[in-house]
Formats: structure tokens, C-alpha cells, sequence
């Protein structure tokens, strides 16, 4: 958990790695955030798994094909993007922590039918202009 003197920060961000999407927490500060998510509103923790579910479902990474990350064709990315912001208002609004939103460099994604498997593959804008 990132602390200052102010707040209490959690960065949240879907990977295989972690199964909650909760970063930057040990296990003692996660389970303080959950019991502060489940004090104020039990639906937090359960929106914030079945986001994370979405995410496990339509977006893996093709080792076959030199770690492309892919998107299931039809999925919304803007729109997974859009409740990931609701979801993390929602905690910020109700328990006092402030939410690093990492998951919005997806976002960035500019979807181009790359023909693999019939699937969208992100391509990432450039920061330098190319």
C-alpha cells in the first residue's frame, strides 16, 4: 500500500500474478482494504472480481505468437476501461483510499484486427509520434 500522511493508495491493475488486481499491498494491508471495502459496501470487492473475471476471459497472452496480447473479438475494451473508473470511484468515494487506476494504459490500445485466430490485438500509440 502506498501511504503518506494523508491516505491510504492502492493500485489496481488485472495480471495472472495477482488473482484480486490489488497491487502495491502486503497481506496485512489487503486485508485491512478489504474489510474497509466489505464496512462500507460488500459490492465493491465482488464488482472488482467479476472486472477481473472480464479481464481473464478476453484478454490473455498468445505465447505461441511471440507474447501478442490479445483481445477477444466484440470485447469493449473502452467500456471494461469506463467500469474499472466506476469500480475505483467507488472505493475511493467510500473508503478513503485513493486508487492508482495502472489498468487504464489499456485504454491506449487502438484495436486492429491483426487476422490472428480471428482475435483484436492492441497496437499502443506512440508517446513519440510514430
Amino acid at each position: 500500500m502506498f501511504i503518506d500522511e494523508n491516505c491510504s493508495c492502492v493500485a489496481i491493475y488485472p495480471d495472472v500474478v495477482k488473482p484480486d488486481g490489488v497491487w502495491g499491498v502486503g497481506e496485512k494491508e489487503l486485508k485491512a482494504f478489504q474489510a474497509a471495502c466489505n464496512e462500507k459496501d460488500p459490492k465493491i470487492l465482488g464488482d472488482l472480481k467479476d472486472w477481473i473475471r472480464q479481464w481473464e476471459e478476453n484478454f490473455y497472452t498468445e505465447y505461441l505468437e511471440k507474447y501478442h496480447q490479445v483481445w477477444e473479438t466484440g470485447f469493449d475494451v473502452l467500456e471494461w476501461v469506463a467500469e474499472g473508473d466506476r469500480i475505483s470511484d467507488l472505493i475511493e468515494s467510500e473508503t478513503g483510499y485513493r486508487v492508482a487506476r495502472v489498468y487504464r494504459r489499456y485504454e491506449d490500445c487502438v484495436q486492429v484486427d491483426d487476422a490472428l485466430k480471428g482475435r483484436w490485438r492492441p497496437r499502443y500509440r506512440s508517446h513519440y509520434g510514430r
